[in-house]
This record gives C-alpha cells, sequence and structure tokens, in this order.
C-alpha cells in the first residue's frame, strides 16, 4: 500500500478529483429511518450522528434499548449495529458520557455502518479498490497488534482475550479493529499515532495515511487531508462546547 500525500491519495487509491462527480453519500438521517426511545433527546441523537460525517446509506432504523441492571454481560457495551439490517442500537445515555466519548460512541458505530468486509459497501467507497484497500489496512493493524500485544485501546485488549480464547471469530476482530481505527482518528488521532509506532515504527505513517484515504473515500465533500483534518477539529470544538 502506498503512502497517502496531503491530498489523501495513496497508492491503490481513487484521486480526490477522479470521484468529483460520484453520487453524494447519504449523510443527513432520511425520513424514512425511524428514530425512536429516545424521547426528548431524540434531536440530541439526530445530531450526533449526523454531525460524524459518515455515510448513513446502510442505517435502517436508530433506537434507544435500555439495558437491566441483571445484564451484567453486556453492561459495558455502549451500542451496537445488526450487520444484515443495518439497525443502530445505543444501551446507555449518551448525554451522561464525556463529549468526547459521545463522539466516540457515534463514529465506532457508524464505521460498523460502513464496514470494508462487506461486499456491498464498494459503493461507499467509490470503487471495490478503495474498499479493498482499506480492509488490507484493517488486516495490518490487527495482525500488528495480535503480534505484539499492543492494543488501541482496552476494548481492543478485551476483544483480543476473547478471540484468544476462542469466543469470536477473526472476522470480528477484524470488524471492530476497523472501527476502532476510525473512532480513535476523530477522537484521539495522537494517540493512535503512537500506537501504530509502537507496534511497527516503519508502517505506522503508511497506515495512518491509508486510513486517511479510506475517510477520503467514505467522505468525498471532503477534498484533501487538510480538509479532513478541519473537520474533526470543528468536531472536537463543537462538542467541546456541549452538544446536549
Amino acid at each position: 500500500m502506498g503512502i497517502g500525500g496531503e491530498g489523501g491519495s495513496g497508492d491503490g487509491f481513487s484521486h480526490p478529483v477522479e470521484r468529483l462527480h460520484q453520487s453524494p453519500r447519504v449523510t443527513e438521517i432520511p425520513h424514512t429511518v425511524e428514530v425512536s426511545g429516545f424521547g426528548e433527546r431524540e434531536a440530541f441523537i439526530r445530531r450526533i450522528v449526523e454531525s460524524v460525517g459518515l455515510p448513513l446509506d446502510n442505517v435502517s432504523r436508530i433506537t434507544f434499548q435500555e439495558r437491566s441492571a441483571q445484564d451484567t454481560v453486556n453492561s459495558g457495551v455502549l451500542g451496537s449495529v445488526h450487520m444484515e439490517t443495518g439497525e443502530l442500537s445505543f444501551y446507555k445515555r449518551l448525554e451522561g458520557l464525556p463529549e468526547i466519548a459521545q463522539l466516540g460512541v457515534a463514529t465506532h458505530e457508524l464505521a460498523h455502518e460502513n464496514d470494508p468486509h462487506n461486499v456491498n459497501n464498494a459503493r461507499l467507497y467509490g470503487s471495490e479498490e478503495n474498499m479493498r484497500m482499506t480492509a488490507e489496512n484493517v488486516k495490518k493493524i490487527a495482525d500488528q497488534t495480535i503480534d505484539t500485544e499492543v492494543f488501541m485501546n482496552w476494548y481492543h485488549k478485551f476483544l483480543f482475550e476473547k478471540l484468544e480464547s476462542g469466543q469470536i471469530d477473526n472476522d470480528r476482530f477484524l470488524r471492530e479493529t476497523h472501527a476502532i481505527m476510525i473512532e480513535l482518528r476523530f477522537t484521539n488521532p495522537n494517540h493512535l499515532k503512537e500506537v501504530l509506532r509502537s507496534q511497527d515504527k516503519e508502517t505506522a505513517d503508511e497506515i495512518f495515511n491509508n486510513l486517511d484515504n479510506t475517510l477520503l473515500a467514505l467522505m468525498p465533500h471532503l477534498k484533501t487531508t487538510e480538509e479532513l483534518n478541519k473537520h474533526i477539529d470543528s468536531l472536537h470544538n463543537s462538542f467541546k462546547k456541549s452538544v446536549n
């Protein structure tokens, strides 16, 4: 995989100019998508989900499903996506989380909605080649994680332990690695860079730049890495001012 330059166009990824006339992604929740269970906080959830800017084409429904106090197995799970139906569920009221965590949960779940391991998602990446390059980038960091046992966050370590014990398969680990990478690119890119360098200094910049290429493919309204950085910075400023 090539290293992406300032314009975010690494080898194998479509150059931004080549995607100017592609159909725009859906980044606002369509009126046909049911949003339920949030009560007076529905506008708050809509704002969080739409502010990320990732495609919402696959989102079929957005729901709040409160976990019971007895459900200790899933007590730490904040959200999920049904990979076949596209239903996006939240299990904890996000307004009770720190603002950056609110952004992280929404971004993580939307990354699942745009998973590069789903053959039907090529349209969201602009080409099958872009999606393939994204999947290869994910595999690189997943393999490095297994080899080095240097994790992106506590959840990545938790998933690795489940993988080692046979409780999840490699496909699940890859999908989650993809979502965690994108979550951290939005919420804590400096930490992500440090993790990548700790895993392998030689490949760190390549993996990070190819992640930016992935996001530019998914969000063609952003044309360069500079625009991507400005978008993420504006999200941070918005959430610091409190979206709730």
